[in-house]
């Protein structure tokens, strides 16, 4: 599949993939503007990533923009899932397609391999494969309901965050121990020290 997620958010949108190619925009290349929708349907800000001089892409902001609202002009439905967090959602969808595509591989005993988004068959059975993946997503698509992975989208990210501070704290107790931990050894140490010096004058 090509630009899997925006294209499972336009079925559920829509009811329609996208006919073009969502990367290719005139102010960013083809390859930014990928980096640029990873954290659009990931992202709860999804500019602060890419814009950021120390992010993954550190393209301005005035490119920044110009990309989105070439990009939403083009596709004004799929405005809804930016900074939602929808592609941790959507990739639910994605493994109940490859689920069921594996299922069909299996019923006409044929091996197929998983790659990504995409999958690996032979090539004089390509054309079948296009049109059952085509079908197979239109049909779990049909079945999902776009507020609802919006909803558990935000909700995993939430738990993430929570999850963070906690291991924050966790990792802070642990350095905290360490260094107390080192502190009474060294003191050991010094003690040990102090008593085989004793012991030598001792012996002379």
């Amino acid at each position: 599949f090509k630009a899997s997620q925006l294209n499972i958010a336009s079925l559920m949108l829509t009811g329609e993939p996208i006919k073009d190619d969502p990367y290719a925009v005139e102010a960013i290349s083809r390859e930014d503007m990928k980096m640029v929708m990873m954290y659009y349907v990931n992202s709860t800000n999804p500019k602060s990533c890419c814009v950021n001089p120390s992010g993954p892409l550190g393209i301005t902001g005035a490119a920044y923009d110009a990309a989105i609202a070439e990009f939403e002009n083009r596709y004004p439905s799929l405005k809804k899932i930016r900074g939602t967090g929808f592609g941790l959602a959507a990739q639910k969808i994605e493994g109940d397609i490859f689920m069921e595509l594996v299922r069909i591989a299996m019923e006409r005993n044929t091996v197929v391999l998983t790659v990504h988004d995409s999958i690996i068959v032979k090539e004089s059975e390509a054309e079948f494969w296009v049109e059952t993946m085509n079908k197979v997503r239109d049909e779990v698509c049909k079945d999902a309901i776009v507020e609802e992975l919006i909803r558990d989208s935000r909700e995993w990210l939430l738990t993430v965050r929570e999850n963070r501070e906690l291991i924050k704290e966790a990792e802070a107790e642990i350095r905290q121990t360490h260094a107390r931990r080192v502190l009474i050894m060294g003191r050991k140490a010094c003690v040990e020290r102090q008593m085989c010096l004793h012991c030598r004058v001792d012996l002379v």
